[in-house]
């Protein structure tokens, strides 16, 4: 098998006007990516685990090695991967900014407007 072409990456996901649901959609596109974590449910109580690893491979490639240059490259998501990776390790950080940038992406894309990076103080600040 060879990596999608982008047209084709971009061509899955171009009927997203008709959903009202964005956060549905967010989630959809998650799991498309097969980077949504493992659920096993037991006695009222969730435990989340791995990532399923369910989707298409290409794209979770593609996310995980942009997430290794825009860990270099971009001030707040390398300050954003430094505290994932104190907390978790190095992988879980990189997974985790897989899906950032796949937040990223789905909100330019649905805005139709420029990425514009944090300045990173931020980056850092809680909600």
């Amino acid at each position: 098998n060879t990596p999608l072409p982008p047209i084709t990456c971009s061509s899955a996901f171009l009927n997203t006007s008709s959903f009202t649901l964005t956060s549905f959609l967010f989630n959809f596109l998650c799991s498309y990516g097969g980077m949504v974590p493992s659920t096993y449910s037991s006695g009222g109580k969730t435990y989340y685990g791995r990532i399923t690893k369910q989707g298409n491979r290409w794209i979770r490639w593609a996310l995980v090695q942009s997430a290794h240059t825009a860990k270099r490259t971009d001030e707040s998501l390398g300050a954003y991967y430094r505290k994932v990776k104190y907390r978790a390790g190095a992988n879980t950080a990189t997974m985790a900014l897989a899906r950032k940038l796949l937040e990223i992406v789905y909100k330019v894309w649905k805005e139709e407007r420029p990425y514009y990076s944090k300045p990173v103080a931020v980056a850092l600040s809680c909600p």
